[in-house]
């Protein structure tokens, strides 16, 4: 669904964003960039026990009135009515994800990423892959290293698709496998009883948030949270892995890092509090 002026421009002011209002390659981008630094990857309502719904209108409410998070379905449902909103072309994609998998792997197509034209080109965007988020769109061009505000990405031709790859001081490693045919609302609402709903998803099973935050001397840094291991990640510094110690310290996390109002949701105590209690 298309948004009305009204709601684009509180979603303008949930982002922080104050530039022009045109489909364009400079709006994109300054999109993109802001986007990530202002709504945070979460998935408190899968490991509630609460499968999301990708409804235009309670994405809507969630991400920007109740300034609640959500994982890829739900961020890149958003910001493909953003998107189309301001006039972009916009095409769903739905990709595997291999991150952190054996490169025999056979995942099956979980994620949700988007494909913009402007410019005169295609470009991949995404504001929704946890703790390696994009922070701008990537040009569709085969074998070549495109630098983001924070990493350098690759994407390369795969059999009848693309992978896209992290490049890492230890070498290249594959984020997720994709291809240009467009995905149907149908095959999202399929991956999100998936990832949202079936018992062994990693997202019904494990407390999973992410954000990028900007520093007091401008640096981005992104924070990473799986369970009770926190870690912050700098550019071209080791990261720091900081292992949780109890539920409060975990609530304070969620509340003044990821900047979640956790206060909302009265049954997340209890399951915090299940995270320690299986030391």
């Amino acid at each position: 669904m298309l948004l009305t002026l009204a709601q684009l421009e509180q979603y303008f002011q949930r982002i922080g964003y104050t530039g022009p209002r045109s489909a364009t390659l400079e709006t994109l981008c300054a999109l993109h960039r802001l986007h990530p630094l202002a709504i945070p990857f979460e998935n408190l309502d899968p490991w509630l026990g609460q499968p999301p719904t990708l409804d235009g209108a309670v994405l809507f409410d969630k991400l920007v009135l109740r300034q609640r998070g959500g994982y890829c379905l739900e961020q890149n449902g958003l910001f493909a009515q953003v998107l189309q909103t301001l006039g972009f072309t916009v095409r769903g994609l739905s990709a595997r994800v291999f991150w952190n998998l054996d490169a025999d792997a056979q995942p099956p197509r979980t994620h949700q990423a988007l494909l913009v034209a402007v410019a005169g080109a295609e470009w991949l965007v995404d504001v929704g892959f946890g703790g390696l988020t994009l922070l701008g769109p990537l040009r569709l061009a085969p074998d070549c290293a495109q630098s983001t505000p924070l990493e350098t990405l690759r994407l390369r031709q795969s059999g009848t698709g693309f992978m896209l790859d992290a490049l890492l001081p230890s070498g290249a490693k594959p984020m997720y496998h994709f291809v240009l045919e467009t995905a149907l609302p149908a095959d999202f609402i399929q991956s999100n009883w998936y990832v949202g709903a079936y018992p062994q998803s990693r997202f019904v099973r494990h407390l999973i948030t992410a954000c990028v935050r900007l520093e007091a001397n401008h640096t981005l840094t992104r924070h990473n949270l799986f369970d009770r291991a926190y870690s912050i990640y700098r550019s071209g510094q080791a990261p720091e892995i900081h292992t949780l110690q109890n539920a409060a310290q975990l609530r304070q996390l969620l509340r003044e890092v990821f900047a979640l109002p956790i206060d909302a949701l009265p049954s997340l105590a209890a399951r915090v509090q299940t995270l320690f209690s299986e030391q």
